[in-house]
C-alpha cells in the first residue's frame, strides 16, 4: 500500500471504540480502519457487555476487548488506560474513515500540534437522511461546534480525560479543555459519522435524553452552551450550501424543530 508520508517517528495510534450491540455498523467501521495507509495502530474496544456479535466482530479484527457496564464516557476513559500508543483516537462504531485519515492526522501531531479536529459528514439515504447530510455539511465549518477526538495521550491524561459526569456535550467539553492550554489543528479529511436512513424517532428520544442531562454541561460551559444548544444555531448554517438543495433544507427545519422541542421538554422536566 502506498504511503502518503514517510515518518522517522512512527508513533503508535491507539484507537478506542466504546460499543454496545453494534454488530450492524461495526464491520464497516473496522474495515475502514484496517485499510488505513498508516499501519501502526492498535484497536481497543470498550464494550458494555453487548448481547449481539459486537465482541466477536471486534476480536476478528484483532481488537483488545475490555468490558464494563458503564456510560460511554467512562468506557472511553477505561479504554484509554489500556492504551499503549502515544496518540489516542476516540472513534464511534458508526464511523467510516477515508484510508488516508489517520496518516494525515499523525502528520500534524508530528509537526507539533496536540490535538486534531477531524470534520464530519453524514452519508444519508431517504428524505430525512439526505436532510441530515445537508445539515452536517452546512455546519462543518462552524468553529463553535468543532470536536477533537484525535490527540496526544499525554494531553488527554493531563486534562483528566473525558468528564464522566457528562452524558451530553462531552465531546465539546474535552475539546474546549484541550484548547485552553494546547494547540489544535483542523485537517481537511472528512470522517463519515453515521449513514443510511435518519431515524427521526430515535433522535427525538436521544435529544430528549440529552435535554434531561445537559444541565451539567451548561453550568460548566455557560458561554458555549448558549449557542451550541440554542435553536438560533440553525440561523448560522452555510446558506450557500443550503440554497443548492432547498427541498432538504426544509427537511432540516422540520428535523431541528423536532429535536429542539424534545430537548427542551427534557430540560424542563429535569428542572422540575
Amino acid at each position: 500500500m502506498t504511503k502518503i508520508l514517510d515518518l522517522d517517528n512512527h508513533p503508535l495510534v491507539s484507537v478506542i471504540i466504546p460499543t454496545f450491540n453494534c454488530e450492524k455498523q461495526l464491520p464497516l467501521c473496522l474495515e475502514s480502519l484496517k485499510n488505513q495507509t498508516y499501519d501502526n495502530i492498535e484497536l481497543i474496544i470498550a464494550d458494555g457487555y453487548s448481547k449481539d456479535k459486537t465482541v466477536e466482530i471486534g476480536a476478528k479484527y484483532g481488537a483488545r476487548i475490555v468490558q464494563e457496564k458503564s456510560p460511554f464516557t467512562r468506557r472511553r476513559n477505561l479504554g484509554s488506560t489500556k492504551a499503549n500508543g502515544e496518540i489516542l483516537y476516540h472513534m464511534d462504531s458508526d464511523m467510516i474513515l477515508p484510508k488516508e485519515l489517520i496518516e494525515n492526522a499523525v502528520k500534524k501531531i508530528v509537526e507539533g500540534y496536540d490535538g486534531i479536529v477531524i470534520p464530519q459528514r453524514f452519508a444519508g439515504e431517504g428524505f430525512f437522511g439526505k436532510s441530515k447530510e445537508l445539515e452536517v455539511l452546512s455546519s462543518t465549518n462552524d468553529d463553535n461546534l468543532k470536536i477533537c477526538r484525535f490527540m496526544r495521550k499525554k494531553v488527554f491524561d493531563s486534562i483528566g480525560g473525558y468528564d464522566e459526569e457528562l452524558e451530553a456535550g462531552e465531546d465539546w467539553d474535552i475539546t474546549q479543555r484541550i484548547e485552553e492550554n494546547f494547540r489544535l489543528k483542523r485537517i481537511n479529511v472528512y470522517v463519515i459519522h453515521g449513514w443510511g436512513n435518519y431515524d427521526l424517532g430515535k433522535w427525538i428520544r436521544k435529544t430528549y435524553s440529552y435535554g434531561k442531562t445537559v444541565k451539567k454541561y451548561q453550568i460548566k460551559h455557560e458561554k458555549y452552551s448558549k449557542y451550541q444548544w440554542s435553536p438560533l444555531r440553525f440561523l448560522l448554517l452555510d446558506y450557500s450550501t443550503l440554497k443548492k438543495d432547498p427541498l432538504h433544507a426544509c427537511g432540516i427545519i422540520f428535523i431541528k424543530c423536532c429535536e429542539f422541542t424534545s430537548g427542551f421538554i427534557g430540560l424542563m422536566l429535569d428542572a422540575d
